[in-house]
């Protein structure tokens, strides 16, 4: 349906990844409540609490310590402008222009080549257990492109139509 939406509304990239990004701050919102630390801070402090607010509220931590580091904000910025904002800007361009299988295809692979760059970058050690997430993630695109290989076979005679296996 994205891919429907940009072809049709293409000025819609930026709504539509507006509406992402808002999706991605309400759910880290929800798992940093859900954290352990956030859990810590209220089971230690649950009397005070329960005296202020009746019952749980939200915690906010301390950003005194991140405001301070101008590397911290860096990282932040970053991670907020162009890894998140940025890529899923251009993520909703491409809808445009690539079929939404092949750009599930190319997005699912993404963890394949940041893992590739890192340990070429920085020596990061690739063990079992992500050779193992590799080969299953290789294997789920061979089969989504298999299966998107698939033509639908109709009988003249009785109109029933079904998908070919392509693995035959």
């Amino acid at each position: 349906q994205l891919e429907e939406l940009m072809r049709r509304e293409p000025s819609a990239a930026l709504p539509v990844s507006a509406i992402k990004l808002l999706v991605v701050a309400m759910a880290s919102l929800v798992f940093f409540e859900a954290s352990p630390h956030a859990v810590a801070d209220l089971v230690n402090d649950a009397d005070a609490v329960a005296r202020s607010t009746g019952g749980w509220s939200p915690t906010v931590p301390d950003f005194a310590p991140i405001l301070a580091s101008p590397v911290a904000l860096g990282a932040i910025f970053y991670t907020g402008l162009i890894t998140t904002s940025l890529a899923l800007y251009v993520e909703s361009i491409a809808f445009q222009r690539v079929p939404a299988t092949d750009a599930s295809i190319i997005l699912t692979t993404e963890p394949l080549f940041a893992a590739a760059v890192s340990a070429y970058l920085v020596g990061e050690t690739f063990g079992a257990s992500d050779a193992v997430g590799a080969f299953f993630i290789v294997g789920a695109c061979v089969y989504a492109i298999r299966m998107g290989e698939a033509e639908e076979v109709c009988d003249a005679i009785t109109k029933e139509c079904i998908v070919a296996d392509p693995f035959e």
